[in-house]
């Protein structure tokens, strides 16, 4: 199976660094984008098979989402979601699952 290519885009440049590391250790392709115009304009002009978008980017990440799908409406978009307030941890919520999951159930959905 060919490996995936993964647009992460965070502007918490250690939750990006930190989710990327661990996206490569699985042996995914990364590539980063730091804000919403260099998101566009990756999207726009190379294949991805999945954008994670970090919840770094608060309200907007919603508005980045939706911006991201009028450019490139054939790549899916994850939008991670922040920790909850009880939570006593301030690391990043990123679970690799998530990303497997997503992969798995696109996989499934083809075969079926």
């Amino acid at each position: 199976m060919p490996r995936r290519t993964i647009l992460s885009v965070g502007k918490d440049v250690e939750l990006l660094s930190d989710r990327n590391r661990s996206l490569r250790e699985h042996g995914y392709i990364v590539v980063s984008a730091h804000n919403r115009n260099e998101a566009i304009v990756l999207s726009g002009n190379r294949h991805f098979d999945l954008i994670v978008l970090c919840w770094s980017f608060g309200s907007d990440s919603e508005r980045i989402a939706a911006d991201l799908a009028i450019v490139s409406p054939e790549i899916p978009v994850l939008v991670l979601k922040p920790p909850s307030e009880h939570s006593q941890e301030l690391e990043d919520p990123f679970q690799l699952e998530q990303v497997e999951r997503f992969f798995h159930s696109a996989t499934s959905r083809r075969i079926a």
